[in-house]
């Protein structure tokens, strides 16, 4: 996929069925999962859009939070390199904050 010359592309990603409870063999006809998607996605802008994933997200994902400690400050002061040589020592002392990343 390409897309050239675009200040914004929005990519809406959405599931959706025809199925219906009380429609003969359960499906309905006039029900088409794209054409509701797009049309909604569309009225609806990309803007809010995000928002509401972000809303949604945020409500499943953000309930709970790990903290595995704190770095030294000696720790702190090395690149990323440095810190995972130092943690490769076999005396090496835990680096919380660079195993938690």
């Amino acid at each position: 996929m390409t897309f050239t010359g675009c200040s914004e592309v929005l990519i809406v990603i959405s599931g959706g069925t025809n199925y219906s409870p009380t429609a003969v063999g359960f499906k309905n006809p006039a029900a088409d999962p794209r054409s509701i998607a797009g049309t909604r996605a569309a009225a609806t802008g990309g803007t809010a859009l995000l928002a509401t994933h972000v809303a949604d997200y945020q409500a499943l994902f953000n309930t709970m939070t790990v903290s595995l400690g704190t770095s030294t400050a000696a720790q702190r002061a090395l690149d990323t390199a440095a810190r995972l040589t130092a943690r490769a020592a076999s005396s090496s002392k835990p680096d919380p904050e660079l195993e938690s990343s």
